[in-house]
């Protein structure tokens, strides 16, 4: 080896042949070895790269393909969505050894490979320098004491090693404990310490050496805890099967920000000048990383220090999380942020663009989260619940946030922690983005940063804790099913035949008894019926029926339907005796089926006022201001009945009254404003003059009044044209935009609510209502559920029972889809697909007795708390846009969808049982809370160094830098890297 190093040096070549029985030649080996894994040729397969052509860098893989006899140079990237992140993971931390500086590493053949001669000399610590006296000191050195690799690099080696062992260990230890549980309730005790299994060295080696290993072991070592029941057990599956992509290069941006920056000078920068917003939006990375090679970057670097100066959550004086934001989606905040630099920094839009970037990764890197939905808005659970997941994943690798759909980010908030300490942690990570929410929507009093006390944050976490539990419920009553006739039949029948299974009784049929009756019965009409449809037709009577399989053998077949039977036989009297013995414990099905339809009326009615109070919740801070101090009026949208008004009834009114939304007016300082409230959608405003003065014309309009005096037995009211999409309201259908409606007359519902006073103490200005909880919102609420509910209890009693036409029952279920869709922000699940919309519906959707169930093509997001039955695909990769099809798909058998104990985006915001040393070591001013609460809403907080400064937190945290470091190093290791903060060889410790 020495010799052809020596060769390669004095000929000037470029690559070196490695000999097999070297230690380089190992290592390289194992290169190949992973490089020839299923899952890297699998993709290589698919993209068409020729794989001696190969070359690795840190973030994207170089080579050629061929495509009709053209060769073509290509590029994948790990951050693209080529699938390289994922086919490359086995191999970031062998590549990273091999080629450190990122010079190239090829592919490597299965004889004598020749690679590179900087990753030779990398591997022997040898530097040959620029000078020719260099070189040829170099090749005196290797002349005179040989080649040998040093320590360090095979300390990085079995590091290497360790790694690819502990990603081949998740996968196996997956399979294995979803075989083991496949089959057992959630509540079934597991022991896996008596399940031996044969270790990888890197884990047998922190382990220690014993004469046998178990799962349990294994578990414990990785952090994961030892689960004792099958439910815990699934979760350590999902904690097995999580994985984070790799960081980007640039990782969190800190690079390029200067240790010591000079003032800042705002003007454009030249480097920008050929660019636009939109065209820096495809690949900002890129642009940035090109920017701090450049001129301008030490400029850039000035300005982006000016701007991150300030608290948590400010940005050049921005507060992201003010309630003026409030009810404001992610992107229109975004948007607010770079034309406040634009018009008080006077910075041109492209520079606006990338210093609004880079601070938001710094400080709120939720605003970056890839195919980001506008269901999320601010001060909203599910945008506190998009923080704590971007913090998890900026804790663990910082700027991967960057690489992640909400979906990835779901993921890590949807895991339940393993321990304790993991649910300590991210309760530290979550007091800043809670005092916020709280904040944001009226419960605790906006204060300077770290000035809040305990009786703040445990008030916001017992509101939040108490709104997530009501519309979990609420979410769970508008997903359960109507019962129908068919259903509860089929509940009595088997009360009544304890000892029948559900597929026996749908099997069962009867036969009528009495000759006469078969014969004189209509052709139409069956003499052998279901059992269930007989009882529900109301004809199962006494002494008329008997079971099929009682039934005496017919023998041959009747030659004509006069044929006498005997009717005394003794079969058919058993037969007969037998089923009236059923017959006696079966109750009258109408009133039964009206009662349940009633209560699951009732149980509706209850959810959507829950529902209808989120929606308000959700709004501008600007509207929920005006609808707590205006006046507020109601009005139903109807079309004309046609008839008299002197013969008109209430049921005819009913009957053109639209059932899906209401319109809500409201006088404010002096000003009229227009609510539609969309059920099954969003609350849409209308302040502009013209339309404001057009339907106040409507809704004041009196005249029928004068005319019907005039013409009592002759008057029809007639409608108006107004600028609302009549179709909306009464079918739930999204809205048309400039759809005008004729013949719409608006009816004044209920009493006009007066204004209120600003309370006591706060200006307009500083004044945020609680509105979910505020009395005139609840009053509001229950007025339009009681007045205009979309669906009568008497419709619903007629689906019920099945006597709706066909449309009608589809246009009901789709209306019950948007109605559940519309309430996902608010308990945990913000986007159903990944492009859905709310309100349009949701492929493949089915509504059952189970509860909710999603099927093919659409994906249910894993933190909706209150199904009971949940089918989720597989298939990520392909999620479409939201219909009404019913389509579900099976659900994996190995799988719990039972609502688990506790996730993190439950834990992290329940502050209701942590210790008082804990709250008093983060409360303690002297502790250094402000600090504290500032890292954690940057989502970058160490605890390392925050128990170093603070005397309460040290004693109330120090077993929390381990489990912080425990997490941090799963999770890395899970992208396929070694850790860069230990030394070689320790990885495994």
């Amino acid at each position: 080896m020495a010799e052809r190093l020596i060769q390669a040096l004095e000929s000037g070549r470029n690559s070196v042949a490695i000999p097999k029985d070297s230690s380089l030649g190992a290592a390289l080996a194992l290169y190949r070895q992973l490089l020839d894994q299923p899952s890297s040729q699998s993709w290589l397969s698919r993209t068409g790269l020729a794989t001696d052509t190969l070359t690795l860098r840190k973030d994207r893989v170089e080579g050629f393909t061929t495509v009709g006899g053209v060769r073509t140079p290509v590029a994948f990237s790990s951050t693209d969505n080529s699938g390289w992140g994922e086919a490359s993971r086995h191999l970031r931390a062998m590549r990273n050894v091999l080629d450190p500086d990122d010079k190239g590493l090829p592919y490597v053949s299965t004889d004598e490979p020749r690679i590179p001669l900087h990753v030779v000399l990398n591997a022997y610590g040898l530097d040959p320098g620029e000078s020719t006296e260099h070189k040829r000191a170099l090749k005196d050195q290797v002349a005179a004491k040989g080649l040998t690799a040093p320590p360090r690099f095979l300390a990085a080696l079995d590091d290497v090693r360790g790694v690819i062992g502990d990603l081949d260990e998740r996968a196996f230890l997956a399979n294995l404990l979803e075989e083991q549980v496949q089959q057992l309730a959630d509540s079934h005790a597991t022991d896996w310490s008596t399940l031996k299994i044969q270790l990888s060295p890197a884990s047998a080696k922190g382990i220690g050496p014993q004469s046998s290993y178990d799962v349990a072991q294994l578990l414990e070592h990785k952090g994961l805890g030892v689960p004792r029941t099958a439910a815990a057990t699934r979760n350590v599956i999902r904690w097995l099967r999580t994985v984070l992509p790799p960081a980007p290069p640039l990782g969190d941006y800190s690079g390029l920000i200067p240790q010591q920056p000079g003032d800042p000078d705002y003007k454009p920068l030249a480097t920008l000048a050929m660019y636009t917003p939109a065209t820096l939006s495809v690949d900002p990375d890129a642009h940035l990383a090109r920017l701090s090679q450049g001129p301008d970057a030490v400029a850039f670097g000035n300005i982006l220090a000016a701007v991150l100066q300030g608290p948590a959550g400010s940005i050049g004086g921005y507060a992201l999380y003010s309630p003026s934001n409030a009810g404001c989606t992610l992107g229109k905040v975004r948007r607010s942020v770079e034309q406040y630099f634009c018009d008080t920094l006077a910075m041109d839009p492209c520079l606006a663009f990338l210093v609004a970037h880079v601070a938001l990764a710094r400080k709120a890197p939720e605003f970056l989260v890839r195919d980001l939905p506008e269901g999320i808005k601010i001060g909203t659970p599910a945008c506190t619940e998009l923080q704590l997941g971007c913090a998890m994943a900026e804790r663990m690798l910082p700027g991967t946030s960057r690489m992640m759909d909400e979906e990835q980010v779901c993921a890590l908030t949807g895991l339940e922690p393993t321990s304790e300490g993991q649910r300590t942690l991210m309760q530290e990570q979550a007091l800043g983005i809670l005092l916020d929410w709280g904040v944001l929507n009226g419960v605790i009093p906006g204060k300077p940063q770290g000035q809040h006390t305990q009786e703040d944050l445990k008030k916001a976490s017992s509101v939040f804790a108490r709104q997530r539990t009501l519309s979990a419920r609420s979410f769970n009553r508008l997903s359960t099913v109507l019962p129908s006739r068919r259903q509860i039949a089929t509940q009595e029948l088997l009360k009544a035949m304890p000892q029948t299974s559900r597929s026996q009784l749908e099997a069962m049929t009867v036969n009528l008894l009495d000759s006469d009756e078969r014969r004189n019965l209509s052709r139409t009409e069956p003499r052998t019926r279901s059992l269930i449809e007989t009882y529900m037709s109301g004809d199962l009577t006494k002494d008329r029926w008997g079971l099929t399989t009682d039934m005496p053998n017919p023998g041959k077949r009747p030659n004509t339907p006069y044929r006498n039977v005997d009717e005394s036989s003794t079969n058919s009297a058993t037969a007969r005796q037998k089923l009236n013995e059923i017959i006696k414990r079966l109750p009258a099905l109408d009133p039964l089926l009206e009662s349940a339809v009633t209560r699951h009326h009732n149980d509706q009615k209850m959810g959507f006022v829950t529902k209808l109070k989120l929606m308000f919740a959700g709004l501008p801070l600007a509207d929920r201001q005006r609808i707590e101090l205006g006046s507020v009026e109601l009005f139903t949208l109807r079309k004309s009945t046609g008839k008299q008004q002197v013969w008109e009834s209430d049921l005819d009114r009913e009957a053109v009254t639209a059932r899906q939304g209401i319109l809500m007016r409201v006088v404010h300082d002096n000003t009229v404003t227009y609510y539609e409230v969309l059920y099954s959608a969003n609350i849409i405003k209308h302040d502009s003059l013209e339309v404001t003065q057009a339907l106040d014309r409507v809704a004041s309009d009196r005249r029928y009044l004068a005319q019907y005096k005039l013409l009592a037995d002759k008057y029809i009211r007639r409608g108006h044209d107004v600028c609302l999409d009549f179709n909306a309201y009464a079918s739930g259908a999204p809205v048309r935009e400039g759809v005008s409606s004729s013949d719409v007359i608006l009816d004044k519902v209920g009493v006009t609510r007066g204004p209120r006073p600003l309370p006591e103490n706060v200006t307009k200005e500083s004044f945020v209502p609680d509105t979910y909880q505020s009395d005139r919102i609840e009053d509001i609420a229950v007025e339009i559920t009681e007045r205009n509910f979309y669906e009568s209890a008497k419709d619903m009693l007629a689906r019920a029972k099945g006597q709706l036409a066909v449309e009608k029952s589809r246009e009901a279920h789709a209306r019950d889809v948007n109605l559940l869709l519309s309430l996902v922000p608010f308990v945990g699940a913000y986007q159903d697909f990944r492009d859905g919309n709310f309100g349009k519906g949701l492929q493949s959707l089915a509504l059952d007795g189970a509860g909710l169930m999603i099927g093919a093509g659409g994906q249910a997001r894993s933190l909706i708390r209150s199904l009971k039955t949940l089918a989720k695909n597989t298939s990520r990769p392909s999620i479409g846009r939201f219909s009404a099809r019913v389509a579900p798909s099976t659900p994996r058998v190995a799988w719990s969808w039972n609502e688990p104990k506790l996730r993190f985006s439950d834990a992290a915001f329940d502050f209701s049982k942590q210790t008082a040393l804990f709250l008093n070591a983060v409360f303690n001013p002297v502790d250094g809370y402000p600090r504290l609460i500032s890292a954690a809403s940057k989502g970058l907080s160490k605890l390392s160094s925050l128990g170093a400064v603070s005397t309460g937190l040290s004693k109330a945290l120090p077993h929390l830098v381990t489990v912080d470091e425990k997490m941090r190093c799963y999770f890395l290791v899970g992208t396929g890297l070694v850790d860069p903060t230990k030394p070689p060889g320790s990885q495994a410790a």
